[in-house]
């Protein structure tokens, strides 16, 4: 019902006759026509409420844009043809949005030993990702307990990242007083899919005692300006408390606490449903080594009672002692950035790394002759070298325009990788989640957290996956990567790769959104990458 209500006038005046018609059988009840979702509308209710999911981590920006634009009554949720009747008064209820975890197999066999009915299930939804049958073989296979020990640790890594996401996502909700309400998807999985606050098997998620504090009436939303800082930096929270269906009594106080710096601010009397700006600024503290910091928060009743609680996650960096790297580049605004950053400018044969932007044949021909080369990808998807890709002979079925025979997949040219756009793929992660993650260990053991991506990597997570991998190459080429719902469609964000007496490190890490050194997390990969390209 109502999957044509863009298309059919008929449909939308059905739908609209049926409103009317249930709110004189059932005065006494709120009718809504067609809960919404992309690319569907409404036409007549009397909830205007709209489902929309997004993983915080990957798309932040998209999320903080929905619910500003939701909570100013889009124009997208409404039919604009001449059937739709729209007051512009329907209270606003986000009635699904939800992140993926995933429940622990273990929990949900049987006592026989076997595996519940429905893990045989899913293979037809979201490009098969959605399978839970073989997670274990997968995870094997893929070598994952090297990044994340068993494969219990990694999804306990898994719903704790759930819940990192839900936990953005309702702050951001709780920001926009105009929106009145919102429902997770969901209380429970639903067989294969791993979007709920307890499994099939009603096991509770990790994190199920620490939901309350930002799943009740009063919500503190911490509003973090950055998740990763400096020490000596200033950390800016831009607070807001929403009061939900409580009220908070004149004469309460926001009590916070950052390092050594602690505060408190008098609040006034708030009224249900009110959101009120509480902006804070804090010192970073110096450290001896990158760290996991908390910001905590209470609003204390003049009586000395909590009546609400949220912390918020910072990834803290000290002073950069870095050994500065002699480079080598064919584009200025990289050789720009990495001389901001320390490190030297020489000839290519004075380089220990040469970094780029693109491959090509003579470019490969260097390394297999013993260079170092650092490829910071930024080209449309498809292979990471630049140059023709070579022909299948002429007498392929399908004659390709041009020198005879089709071209030929990157795999058989190096490094044999295929660049992919996560926009429009299932590697976008707006509904089964994406599980990015990387090594804490080796060059990158000074970023702190992990091995699953937190909010600090939202101004420099990829856009792009280099896919096409073997799985035996996440034994140690793959340094970064991501896996989709219960451990498929495997692929990389850093992969290493040798040829000849030289090597290729290649990364889509997005490293040039900001100004040098302003992003730690930023300046932190590249060092990482730097050192790893140049190890033997």
């Amino acid at each position: 019902m109502g999957t044509r209500l863009r298309e059919a006038a008929e449909q939308r005046q059905w739908i609209s006759d049926m409103v009317d018609w249930l709110r004189v059988e059932d005065p006494l009840r709120l009718v809504v026509d067609n809960s919404a979702c992309f690319p569907n509308v409404h036409v007549k209710t009397d909830i205007n409420d709209y489902h929309f999911y997004r993983t915080a981590v990957d798309r932040r920006e998209e999320w903080d844009t929905l619910c500003r634009e939701f909570a100013g009554n889009a124009d997208w949720t409404f039919s604009t043809d001449k059937e739709a009747v729209r007051t512009r008064k329907e209270p606003l209820v986000l009635s699904e949005f939800g992140v993926w975890g995933l429940p622990d197999p273990a929990r949900l066999r049987e006592k026989n030993g076997r595996d519940p009915w429905w893990m045989a299930y899913g293979a037809t939804w979201a490009d098969g990702t959605a399978l839970p049958q073989g997670i274990e073989a997968r995870f094997r296979e893929l070598a994952l307990e090297k990044v994340f020990g068993d494969l219990g640790r990694f999804v306990e890594k898994v719903q704790w990242y759930q819940y990192m996401n839900l936990k953005y996502e309702i702050e951001v909700i709780r920001t926009h007083a105009p929106i009145g309400g919102y429902v997770i998807t969901e209380l429970t999985d639903v067989h294969w899919e791993g979007n709920g606050l307890m499994d099939m098997a009603r096991n509770p998620r990790v994190f199920a005692e620490a939901l309350p504090a930002i799943n009740s009436d009063l919500v503190i939303a911490p509003g973090a300006a950055r998740h990763a800082v400096y020490e000596g930096q200033t950390a800016s929270f831009d607070i807001k408390l929403s009061s939900g269906g409580a009220a908070v009594p004149g004469g309460s106080r926001l009590v916070w606490e950052f390092g050594a710096e602690k505060g408190e601010i008098l609040l006034p009397a708030m009224a249900p449903m009110q959101v009120h700006n509480a902006p804070i600024t804090a010192t970073v503290d110096a450290v001896p080594a990158p760290e996991i910091q908390k910001a905590r928060f209470q609003v204390v009743a003049p009586d000395g009672s909590v009546l609400s609680q949220n912390s918020e996650t910072l990834a803290v960096y000290g002073k950069r002692d870095v050994p500065p790297i002699r480079f080598a580049s064919n584009d200025d605004s990289l050789s720009e950035r990495l001389s901001a950053l320390g490190h030297v400018s020489v000839s290519p044969h004075e380089a220990d790394v040469f970094v780029t932007k693109d491959i090509d044949a003579d470019r490969v021909e260097a390394i297999h002759s013993g260079q170092r080369v650092l490829q910071i990808v930024d080209k449309d998807p498809g292979r990471l070298r630049d140059d023709a890709p070579p022909r299948d002979g002429p007498m392929s079925i399908e004659i390709d325009p041009g020198a005879g025979g089709m071209v030929s997949g990157p795999y058989f040219s190096f490094p044999g990788y295929n660049l992919v756009n996560r926009h429009k793929s299932i590697w976008r992660g707006d509904w089964v989640g994406n599980f990015s993650w990387l090594r804490r260990d080796g060059v990158f053991a000074h970023v702190p957290g992990g091995p699953l991506f937190d909010l600090s990597f939202t101004g420099v997570v990829p856009h792009q996956v280099m896919a096409g991998l073997r799985p035996w190459e996440f034994q140690g080429r793959v340094h970064a990567g991501v896996v989709i719902g219960w451990v498929h469609k495997p692929a990389a964000f850093i992969i290493e790769k040798r040829l000849g007496r030289g090597k290729l490190v290649a990364t889509t890490f997005r490293l040039h959104q900001e100004a040098p050194d302003v992003d730690p997390l930023a300046t932190a990969l590249y060092d990482g990458l730097l050192a790893l390209t140049a190890r033997p």
